[in-house]
Parts: structure tokens; C-alpha cells; sequence
């Protein structure tokens, strides 16, 4: 039946094959058939990596989610006091959605705006598209998916864990749309209608500063956001903003630099922290959304601080260093086609050869061995193999990461990962990493230099 789409073979249809061919054919048939099908899949599979990095990863996403909504929210002009009220309002109307519009009380003891009940506010609320499924993150999931019959069997049905579109991964999903993303834009809506604001001119200040995910072009929602870069729409939109804002609104960007600047002082100020010296960290521990973070531990630990504020620095970090900065927002298959052809990490750290430290389902999985002096090592292929594991973040420091050399707590490392900030510790292999850097910075700066000298001589 399928053959019946494909000119070239439908004359075919009722010859016999023999069954290995026929099996051989119907792969060629169903690619000829629909060329889609291959790009479906890659959406498919960073369906699946995005929803273990965001609704499934709990509570690490939730928590910069929230953190970069109420950033957002006081930059579009909110104080503090009325910001805390607003969220504590929306929250409450929002666990009370669906009583509040169906029975359509006209009472207005939630939102107290002058001519409309909360039951109108929710109504208009979800009429532009403020509140509800296609509001946020979750629309990331909504659209189909063209597979061929063997990712369909692999990655669809309703129970399956690598179905993206799980019914179970839906409800979480929801309901972490229900109480981050809808409370946080249907806040800044009243808000903005409490001003005097009309509708409409309330509805582009939420999509201005929390945005709308579904507003994209259809080559930017189907190769960039859909196949390439899992998190291109929050980046896409917020960096014109911050640059917006530098210009219209400096002093409330300058408060979050000074929240910045006020976590990077406790971190500084911890007499217990390690005194690695900045020289001799990797260069993505230099980025400017990374802090130092008190820990009782000897070695020094730096976390990632994500700040709306701090994407102010993506076009000048992809200027100095286009491969690593675009590479980090990759999807995880293209990026591990890279890293592979380079033979290591985006950070520099060997794949194809070398030992290191054992990883918990490296250990698990019999991965590691004990060399002849007794030390538990794996290899770095097979370290890097299962680091590609799509795993929430609070998993990852028992499944993934190593814990020789560590002297962090591992309930210290779990309430830092808890809060988004990803810590990373001063280990020795990640100073390894960082002399290795150097080592190669060095080797290129002496080709140049060579070469530059060859082609001197060559003109003279």
C-alpha cells in the first residue's frame, strides 16, 4: 500500500519480492516515500531530550524558570511588593481556573479590577493566549511528528518512556505550566490592565518580556528550534530584549547585576573555599554567567548563574568563540557529531583515548576496570558514552559525574543542582582540562606564528 505514494514504484505493487529483499525495499520505500520522516525523528529525539531537560527535570528547571520570569517581570516594570502579591494572586486563580470559568462567577475578590470579574480577567486571559497550553514551553510538544514505522514503534505509544509526548510526561508538563509559566504571565497581564492598559496593549507586554513560544517564523519553529538548538526561542527573544532594555531601562538591569555581584561576593568571601586561581580554570568556568558558590568542601566550586542579564554576552562570546558558544546551545545528537570528529568535548576534554575516574553507571554497567596498581578507572569513550544519558540533573551526580577528587558534599551538590545554579568542582581532572586548554592555545599561537613566518619568507 505504501508503494502507491511513489510513482516510480507503484507499477511494482503486486510483484512478488523475496522477503529479504522486500524488507530492504521497504526501507528505501518509506525514505522515497516521505523525506520527512528523517527530520520527524530529529525532532522527535530533542522532544525527548527537552522534556528531560525541562518539565522532567525537577526541580532544577522549575527553579530557573521562576527565576527568570520574576527577573523579567520586575524589568517590565514591577516592584518587589507588587510582584510578590501578583504571583500569590495568579497562583491562587490559577489552581482555580476551571471553577472560576465554568461557573462564571462575578465576583472580582481575586484580580479587584474596576468593570471585570476574575472570571472575565481568566476568559480574556486565555482568548490571547496568556494562559493555557500553547502559552509557554508546553507548545514546544504540541506539534506532530512524521517517523518512519521503526521510530514509531521505538518512540511512540502512551507508556512508552521515550515518547516525548507521554500522557504521564504531559500532566507534569501542565501542571508545571499551571503553577511557573501561566501565574507569571497572567501576574504581569493584570498588572499591566490594573495600570489602565487595554488588552491588547497588555498582551504585547507579556510577549514582550515572557513570551510568546509559539511566535516564530516557520523555518526558525521547524530546522532551528525544532531540529538544532533545544532552548533557540528563550535565547532568540531575549537577547533583543536585554539590548532593548540597556537603552530604555538601565537602572533595573543594573539591579540584577547587583544581585549578581552579591552571590559572586559570598562565594568569594567563603574562608573555606579552594584558592584555585582563575589562570588555571577552563575557559567556560571564565564565562560571565558563572559565580563562585560557598561550599564546605576544600575545593573551589563555581556555579552557573542564569540571569536573563547574562545573555548580554552571547554575541560576544560566539565572536570569540563561535564553535564553543553555538555548540553549548546545540542539540545533543549534532553536537555529539562534533565532538566526536574532534575526538573531545566542547570543553576540551579527551574522548577517544585516556582513563579517568569511574562513573556510578559506568561502575554499574561494567564499564570501569581496576588497573595493575588497584585504581578503578574508565575508559574516556565509554565515560563519554554514558554522560549522553538523558537524564534530569538531579540523577545526574549519581549516574553520571565522577566522585574521585571531590571533597563537595553530594547533599551540597544536590541543593545547588536543586536550584539551577550546576555546580562544578575544582577537581584535579578539571584542571587537567584546563592545562590542556593552554597547551593547545599555546600549539595553535606557535602555527600561526609559523606560518605567518613562511609566508613572509615566501614574499621576500
Amino acid at each position: 500500500k505504501e508503494w502507491e505514494n511513489v510513482p516510480a514504484l507503484s507499477t511494482l505493487k503486486d510483484t512478488y519480492f523475496p522477503a529479504p529483499v522486500a524488507e530492504e525495499l521497504g526501507r528505501v520505500t518509506v525514505r522515497l516515500r516521505d523525506p520527512e520522516t528523517l527530520e520527524g525523528i530529529g525532532r522527535r529525539g530533542l522532544k525527548l531530550f527537552k522534556a528531560f531537560a525541562t518539565s522532567l527535570n525537577l526541580p532544577t528547571y522549575a527553579a530557573t524558570n521562576f527565576l527568570g520570569n520574576v527577573l523579567n517581570m520586575h524589568l517590565a516594570g514591577m516592584d518587589p511588593v507588587s510582584l510578590t502579591k501578583e504571583l500569590a494572586t495568579s497562583t491562587r486563580a490559577m489552581t482555580q481556573f476551571d471553577d472560576l470559568v465554568s461557573t462564571g462567577r462575578t465576583g472580582s475578590g481575586l484580580f479587584k479590577i474596576s468593570g471585570m470579574s476574575d472570571a472575565d480577567v481568566l476568559k480574556l486571559a486565555r482568548e490571547r493566549g496568556i494562559v493555557g497550553r500553547t502559552s509557554g514551553f508546553a507548545s514546544e510538544f504540541t506539534s506532530p511528528d512524521k517517523l518512519t514505522p521503526t521510530a514509531e514503534a521505538l518512540m511512540a505509544g502512551r507508556l512508552n518512556p521515550l515518547n516525548p509526548e507521554n500522557p504521564l510526561y504531559n500532566i507534569i508538563r501542565g501542571k508545571q505550566q499551571q503553577v511557573i509559566e501561566d501565574p507569571a504571565k497572567l501576574a504581569l497581564f493584570v498588572h499591566e490592565l490594573r495600570k489602565g492598559a487595554a488588552p491588547d496593549a497588555a498582551q504585547m507586554t507579556v510577549f514582550k518580556y515572557l513570551f510568546n513560544y509559539g511566535d516564530l517564523a516557520p523555518f526558525e519553529r521547524q530546522s532551528l528550534a525544532g531540529s538544532l538548538f533545544p532552548f533557540y526561542t528563550w535565547t532568540r527573544k531575549n537577547v533583543p530584549l536585554i539590548f532593548g532594555s540597556l537603552a530604555t531601562r538601565p537602572q533595573r538591569l543594573n539591579q540584577q547585576q547587583r544581585l549578581k555581584d552579591l552571590i559572586t561576593a559570598m562565594g568569594e568571601d567563603d574562608p573555606d573555599a579552594g584558592t584555585t586561581p582563575d589562570t588555571l580554570l577552563p575557559s567556560y568556568l571564565k564565562r560571565g554567567d558563572y559565580v563562585d558558590l560557598p561550599s564546605v568542601g576544600t575545593n573551589r566550586v563555581r556555579g552557573r548563574l542564569r540571569m536573563p542579564l547574562q545573555d548580554i554576552n552571547v554575541p560576544f562570546e560566539a565572536i570569540g568563540d563561535p564553535l564553543g558558544t553555538f555548540g553549548n546551545y546545540l542539540n545533543p545528537g549534532p553536537r555529539a557529531v562534533v565532538e566526536w570528529l574532534k575526538g573531545e568535548t566542547l570543553r576540551g576534554q579527551p574522548i577517544r583515548y585516556g582513563f579517568g575516574a569511574p562513573t556510578p553507571l559506568g561502575e554499574l554497567l561494567g564499564m570501569a576496570g581496576t588497573t595493575p596498581m588497584g585504581e578503578r578507572v574508565q575508559s574516556n569513550q565509554s565515560r563519554y558514552v554514558t554522560g549522553l544519558v538523558p537524564v534530569p540533573s538531579m540523577l545526574r551526580p549519581l549516574m553520571t559525574e565522577p566522585r574521585r577528587g571531590t571533597t563537595q558534599p553530594l547533599a551540597e551538590r544536590l541543593a545547588y543542582t536543586a536550584l539551577g545554579l550546576s555546580p562544578t568542582e575544582i577537581t584535579p581532572s578539571v584542571r587537567q582540562s584546563a592545562l590542556r586548554e593552554r597547551q593547545r592555545a599555546r600549539s595553535e599561537q606557535t602555527a600561526k606564528r609559523r606560518q605567518a613566518l613562511r609566508e613572509r619568507n615566501l614574499r621576500e
